[in-house]
């Protein structure tokens, strides 16, 4: 299946799914991601979370529950063809100036991962840049539903591998 395929049968996926079904999908992955940051955090102290603000169809936050840590989090704002990360201020406005910050480690969503923890995004390159531009200290954490889990497609010299993937059923460390 060619990645323009992947796209569209996983874009068809994600529609499908009802409000309750992406609600509780999302809660188990956010909870998951959250016990495996504080875990991390123990051994090796985190200050900046890169995360993402989602779209319809990607697993969804509940802000609120972050709040009581003490990473700050960051999030991509376009910047030129590139995304840098910038923090969020407690108003919850969306930036798109101010001072770029490094994340100790990256969360992004893609339409598909591999096994081998590659992901297959929409197709603009956005997340391939940024992480071209960022190496975040402890890599990157890509987050999806399981059904878009476990899909092989053919990879190009830019595309770049996620360390873990996280579904709503598992936790697979790819490297």
């Amino acid at each position: 299946m060619t990645k323009d395929d992947l796209r569209r049968v996983m874009k068809s996926e994600l529609k499908a799914l009802s409000t309750d079904d992406l609600k509780l999908k999302s809660q188990s992955i956010e909870s998951a991601l959250i016990n495996y940051l504080d875990s991390l955090h123990h051994n090796t102290p985190l200050s900046v979370i890169g995360m993402y603000l989602p779209m319809r169809g990607e697993p969804q936050w509940n802000w609120s529950q972050w709040r009581q840590y003490s990473w700050r989090l960051s999030f991509p704002s376009p910047e030129g063809n590139f995304l840098t990360p910038f923090e969020l201020p407690d108003s919850g406005i969306w930036v798109t100036e101010g001072e770029s910050v490094a994340p100790d480690i990256l969360v992004i969503p893609g339409l598909a991962f591999s096994t081998q923890g590659f992901r297959l995004g929409r197709g603009t390159g956005w997340y391939d840049k940024l992480l071209a531009r960022f190496q975040p200290r402890l890599g990157c954490v890509g987050v999806c539903f399981d059904q878009q889990f476990g899909h092989e497609f053919l990879t190009d010299t830019h595309d770049q591998k996620m360390q873990m993937i996280l579904t709503d059923l598992r936790m697979v460390m790819t490297s």
